[in-house]
């Protein structure tokens, strides 16, 4: 299986030196085949105490079944190596299942297994865990823990020479930046990221990174520059067949219709089905996301009775989850609806403010005081309204 990996994931640290013998579509179809097996036989190997063996295969594994979505195998395999394979294998499996965790939204679980994977003296990439330990953090809105961790991972990576995990936390850290409102910090970063990802040859990350820096260009009104990046970057999912980067693409691709305002209604429909497709792959934070997204673009039509229900779904699945970054867009978003349908919004803006404050949300704070101006005017507050709009360009300015 290992050549099959290589073609899926081959910067995996377990595939070092071996090379792939067909292409990723095909790889990842035999991979599927194999897997009820693989996962059957680790389990066996726990059963029988077969410490090394179940360590190796949930390391061999690991790379394809995040990549290709497989977050239930993944609990099942690596749950069980971080319990019973040698000492290596199993710091190496709780980084592993803290990956699976995160993307099922499990983030007190996840932190712990990384954490402990960490400490363990064990840690075979330790800058890998630290930043999936970022990952965790930007989740939650503790975005000025993400910075910090994500330095400590791109530090950590540097001396253990992995390049890899190192372009990877400089991508990260440069994303968390951004959402702090540290823009030309933030663009260097990604410059500095997509370097070292082509430097090493690391597809993916240069795909991510892409990516990510197209929110930054959206942020900045770069419109055209935003989508022409999200389509390289979704051209690439799509030839890896990374489950998550691809449906995070296309939503970008939906998000940007929204924004722009040219295909707002082809996006409602794109966006339910979006919807399911985050369901089916457990990504519930995503989900989510493209709940709000959805939101707004049914308010972009004209819809607000469901744009406020499709909204009141997002809050209440991303304030379960703590994943702020997503429950303060959808608050600023649910506050636009209440404004448009003259319905007291002042509280819904309040809240987003309050939130987008604790999570350092720059470009949401703008929206929830730009709001607050809104709501003054409405009420005929004019010199309220001026205030709160020259909060709102202050922030902006940083």
């Amino acid at each position: 299986a290992r050549p099959l990996v290589a073609a899926v994931a081959p910067h995996h640290d377990v595939t070092a030196g071996v090379a792939a013998t067909t292409t990723p579509a095909v790889a990842r179809e035999r991979l599927d085949a194999l897997r009820p097996v693989a996962v059957a036989a680790g389990l066996r190997c726990a059963d029988l105490g077969l410490a090394t063996p179940l360590g190796d295969l949930s390391g061999l594994l690991s790379a394809y079944l995040d990549t290709a979505g497989h977050r239930r195998d993944a609990l099942l395999l690596h749950g069980a190596a971080a319990q019973s394979a040698d000492p290596a294998g199993r710091s190496r499996a709780g980084r592993d299942l803290g990956r699976a965790l995160e993307h099922l939204g499990r983030y007190d679980e996840a932190l712990s297994h990384l954490v402990r994977a960490h400490e363990s003296g064990h840690d075979p990439r330790p800058g890998q865990t630290l930043n999936r330990i970022g990952n965790v953090y930007k989740r939650l809105g503790r975005t000025d823990d993400a910075v910090r961790t994500y330095a400590e991972a791109a530090a950590a990576a540097r001396a253990g020479g992995d390049a890899v995990s190192e372009g990877r936390a400089v991508g990260n850290h440069a994303d968390a930046l951004r959402v702090l409102g540290r823009h030309e910090e933030s663009f260097a970063g990604y410059d500095l990221a997509l370097a070292l990802a082509e430097h090493v040859g690391d597809v993916l990350n240069v795909a991510v990174v892409t990516s990510n820096s197209a929110l930054a260009l959206e942020h900045a009104g770069r419109y055209p520059e935003a989508r022409a990046r999200v389509a390289l970057a979704r051209v690439a999912a799509e030839r890896l067949g990374d489950a998550n980067l691809g449906l995070r693409t296309a939503l970008q691709e939906q998000r940007l219709a929204v924004v722009v305002g040219d295909e707002v209604a082809a996006a409602v429909p794109s966006l339910r089905a979006l919807v399911d497709r985050a369901a089916d792959l457990g990504d519930v934070e995503v989900r989510a996301e493209v709940l709000a997204v959805l939101g707004q673009a049914q308010h972009r039509t004209g819809d607000l009775e469901a744009a406020a229900a499709t909204l009141a779904d997002a809050l209440e699945a991303a304030a379960g989850l703590r994943a702020r970054l997503v429950e303060v867009e959808a608050l600023n978003a649910r506050g636009a609806v209440a404004l448009d349908a003259g319905e007291p919004a002042e509280t819904w803006f309040a809240r987003a403010l309050d939130l987008a404050r604790e999570a350092g949300d720059v470009g949401e704070q703008v929206v929830a005081l730009t709001g607050l101006g809104d709501c003054a005017r409405s009420a005929g507050d004019a010199v309220g309204a001026a205030a709160r709009w020259r909060e709102a360009l202050d922030a902006g300015r940083g």
